[in-house]
């Protein structure tokens, strides 16, 4: 039996593009431990889509999308997962173990929003989701890293 695709409100479509690319960078990310690549080489990938993609992709979900929702459960979690998120970007020595977290956290983390989050709000949300402006600015692409580490 194969899976429905997720049909996604088109004002949350920016997120969920953005969301294709942080689980494209933890794909990226685990075959690079998988294949014992240099933990530099990881460490200078990982800092750079953390502070061009995963940081300004939360603000601007926070500040523009959950910002206008009520207070749940659901985005206490969220809200959570980014501070620990915001947490591990600051951090100056990049481990095996604490790589292999980031990345099993971002997969939960992006399950998470796009299958239940995202699927409760733009159905009892519609009116508000539907008023969203996002702002023109694109975020880094993880596609623009020049070290392909994963192949």
């Amino acid at each position: 039996m194969q899976k429905k695709p997720l049909v996604r409100h088109p004002k949350l479509q920016k997120l969920s593009r953005e969301h294709h690319q942080i689980l494209v960078f933890a794909l990226r990310l685990k075959k690079g431990l998988a294949n014992n690549v240099d933990l530099k080489r990881l460490a200078n990938y990982t800092k750079y889509i953390l502070d061009g993609l995963i940081i300004p992709h939360m603000e601007e979900e926070e500040n523009i999308l959950l910002n206008l929702l009520p207070n749940t459960d659901k985005k206490k979690q969220i809200l959570d997962d980014h501070n620990g998120f915001r947490a591990f970007s600051k951090t100056e020595n990049f481990s095996t173990d604490s790589l292999t977290k980031l990345f099993e956290k971002l997969e939960q983390h992006i399950r998470f929003e796009e299958r239940i989050y995202f699927e409760s709000i733009q159905v009892k949300h519609f009116e508000i989701i539907n008023q969203i402006k996002w702002s023109d600015y694109e975020n880094l692409s993880c596609m623009t890293w020049n070290d392909p580490f994963w192949k």
